[in-house]
C-alpha cells in the first residue's frame, strides 16, 4: 500500500553497532513524538526497533562493520518504520507463531525478540532486495489518550441517558397500562351494574 499524504517523514543513517543504540533511540523518540501515537505505543515501538537493530548488529554484520538506514513515515492513520541494511539475510520464519512458554524454556532470544516485535506492532514485513534487507514495521494510530477518555466518558453518559430513557418509558407504559386497566375494569363493572338494574326493572 502506498501512502502519499504523509504528515511527517524522518530519515537517518547510523553505524550498525551497539554504541549507536542511544542515538537511534533518540532519533526514533523525536520522530514518533510528532505523530498522534500514544505514549504506550511509542514505548512499544522503541523496544521493537531496539530489538530489530540489535539483531542486525549481532547477526547481519557478524563478520564486520556496517551501516543501517531508518525511515519513519506517518499519516494521520498509520506509522511505518523501515530499516534498511546490507548485512546477511534474516534467518527468520516470519510466518511462524512461536510459543512463548517454549521460547522461555529454551532461551531462544531471537524468537522472543520476534514475538515482542509482533506484539507491539500491527504488521511486520520483511523482504530481501538484491543485497539489502528491508524490514518494515507498521503501527495504526488510534485516538490520543485524552480523546479516548472523552470518548469513553461520552459513551458512558450516552449509555446512562439511554438507560434512563428506557426506564422512564417502561414506567410510563406501566402506569398507563394500570390506568387503562383500571378504567376498563370500572367500565366493565359499570356496564354489568347497568345490566343488573335493567334486568331488575324488567322483572
Amino acid at each position: 500500500m502506498i501512502f502519499t499524504d504523509y504528515t511527517s517523514e524522518h530519515y537517518a543513517a547510523f553505524a550498525a553497532s551497539q554504541e549507536s543504540l542511544d542515538e537511534i533511540r533518540e532519533f526514533v523518540q523525536t520522530a514518533l513524538s510528532t505523530t498522534e501515537l500514544g505514549k504506550k505505543a511509542i514505548a512499544g515501538l522503541l523496544l521493537a526497533i531496539e530489538e530489530a537493530v540489535s539483531n542486525i548488529v549481532r547477526h547481519g554484520y557478524l563478520y564486520g562493520p556496517g551501516r543501517l538506514r531508518l525511515r519513519i513515515r506517518a499519516t494521520r492513520r498509520i506509522v511505518t518504520i523501515t530499516l534498511h541494511d546490507t548485512g546477511r539475510a534474516y534467518e527468520v520464519n516470519w510466518d511462524e507463531k512461536p510459543d512463548a512458554k517454549q521460547l522461555a524454556e529454551t532461551g531462544r532470544r531471537g524468537g522472543l525478540g520476534l514475538m515482542l516485535i509482533r506484539k507491539v506492532t500491527d504488521a511486520v514485513d520483511y523482504k530481501r532486495v538484491g543485497d539489502e534487507n528491508i524490514l518494515t514495521l507498521t503501527k495504526h494510530i488510534g485516538l490520543p489518550d485524552t480523546q479516548r477518555g472523552h470518548r469513553a466518558f461520552s459513551l458512558r453518559v450516552a449509555t446512562i441517558g439511554m438507560a434512563s430513557l428506557v426506564a422512564v418509558t417502561l414506567i410510563g407504559t406501566g402506569l398507563l397500562y394500570l390506568r387503562n386497566r383500571s378504567e376498563i375494569k370500572d367500565a366493565f363493572t359499570g356496564r354489568w351494574q347497568e345490566f343488573a338494574r335493567a334486568a331488575t326493572a324488567s322483572a
